[in-house]
């Protein structure tokens, strides 16, 4: 008898404004049991690596390219149901060290010293398709010297996430990202692209692009020409009448900040966004998405409805669009990829 428990699909039938694209990882080669997997969604491009114990979370900024000082986050996810569980599981990932390096050494990379720097930050939901590749891991993690090595810490707090900050090789095509045991071997090496020529600036130095709408808990762009590292930018969220939340950095580029929407700001807020001593503000819709079913398991056959809340959207002033999208064996009617209009009304 087949059986499908529908929660293992609940995270990709809601996409708001934006679909996520979740695509097999090139060039990986992984140790029994470990996976890869890239995605991207607004502004952000996460290697994911998906172990027994959890998935560790790689961000980077998508725009990313050669000759680029950009700055970017590792989180870790525990697998588990009970915080035991979670917490054996985190010691396990917290033996991993992520290293990052051009795919390829050039005579610029063996003039550039390695950098990488700590901060934290929470974990951050993520959609994608794991990629099924067999074989021996490498003997060594890299094919030049990393530009940045992170230990994988469970974050306490938003200011002591992993991090790492470094500039690109000239020339550089595609970078390696690889899951090390501390002091061991690779257990899994992905690559991910950059681009060859950095694209232009999406805006003067006095300007600022800011999103107006987002939901509660994934990744925000803010474009604008960018400098330095996370230190230097700060996002907050203030809702009327409350107190501002700051929004937490997950990558950057110098022609963009990506930050995660915080979760506690559900509705219309202000978004303050200060790079060095420049601040923009503007209006901001964080929606909270949640979905219901009432029944979470189905054998072959079985149907369940589907409801789907959105929350915040009190004085909208233009509709978005909600992306519903379902894969594998659930067939929703009307169609596995279907749009629809929210507003305020």
């Amino acid at each position: 008898m087949s059986t499908t428990r529908i929660k293992s699909y609940i995270r990709v039938l809601m996409v708001l404004v934006l679909s996520g694209i979740a695509t097999a990882v090139g060039g990986q080669v992984n140790a029994p049991n470990v996976q890869a997997m890239e995605t991207t969604d607004s502004g952000l491009k996460t290697t994911s690596f998906v172990t027994a114990a959890g998935k560790v979370d790689v961000n980077f900024p998508d725009d990313m390219a050669a000759n680029d000082e950009i700055s970017g986050t590792v989180i870790a996810q525990p697998a588990g149901n009970t915080e035991e569980e979670r917490e054996l599981n985190l010691d396990e990932l917290n033996g991993y060290v992520v290293n990052v390096a051009p795919d390829r050494p050039t005579d610029s990379v063996a003039q550039q010293p390695p950098e990488s720097s700590s901060n934290s930050q929470p974990p951050t939901d993520a959609i994608g398709t794991p990629a099924t590749v067999s074989g021996a891991p490498p003997a060594d993690s890299c094919a030049a010297p990393p530009l940045a090595q992170v230990p994988i810490v469970y974050p306490t707090s938003p200011s002591n996430m992993p991090s790492f900050n470094f500039r690109v090789p000239p020339g550089c095509g595609r970078m390696r990202v690889g899951l090390q045991k501390t002091h061991g071997r690779t257990v899994c090496m992905a690559t991910t692209p950059c681009l060859p020529e950095p694209p232009p600036t999406p805006c003067s130095s006095q300007q600022c692009i800011l999103p107006t709408v987002g939901r509660c808990g994934y990744p925000i762009p803010i474009k604008r020409p960018c400098s330095g590292g996370f230190s230097n930018s700060q996002v907050q969220m203030q809702p009327p009448g409350g107190k501002p939340t700051n929004c937490t950095p997950l990558a950057k580029s110098p022609r963009q900040l990506v930050v995660k929407s915080p979760r506690s700001v559900i509705g219309p807020a202000q978004l303050t966004a200060r790079e060095g001593n420049q601040v923009a503000q503007g209006d901001f819709h964080n929606l909270k998405v949640s979905l219901q079913c009432s029944n979470t398991v189905l054998h072959k056959g079985d149907s369940t409805q589907i409801q789907i809340h959105v929350q915040g959207l009190q004085g909208l002033k233009q509709p978005v669009k909600l992306h519903v999208h379902a894969f594998g064996v659930l067939e929703l009617n009307g169609g596995n990829d279907q749009m629809f209009s929210l507003s305020s009304k």
